[in-house]
């Protein structure tokens, strides 16, 4: 799907969100000034899969140097995500100095 493709299918969606539940909305998708997506990287998976059947589930995990890495995860779990990157980087700075070496 082209970007414009989207953000038109996005408009009219709010509009018709909108209608559904303040009864007197009479907006048109002319009527919405911005809108925001993302894209996000996903864990891999089948790569024959359908987009909404990937997994949506994150990971936090240690690299090279001790770069602390977050992939998948939902908008819905930043906290979580969050907290588990902080945590291991206290950790890494805990095992590697204050500061991991540059490479």
């Amino acid at each position: 799907m082209r970007p414009t493709q989207l953000a038109d299918r996005m408009k009219k969606k709010i509009v018709a969100k909108n209608q559904k539940v303040f009864f007197h909305a009479v907006g048109t998708p002319q009527d919405v000034v911005a809108s925001w997506a993302g894209v996000r990287p996903l864990l891999a998976g089948d790569p024959h899969a359908k987009p909404a059947a990937v997994s949506r589930e994150h990971r936090v995990s240690k690299g090279p140097g001790g770069l602390v890495t977050v992939a998948g995860g939902k908008l819905t779990t930043y906290r979580r995500m969050a907290a588990e990157a902080v945590d291991l980087a206290v950790r890494v700075m805990g095992e590697e100095g204050r500061y991991p070496p540059s490479p």
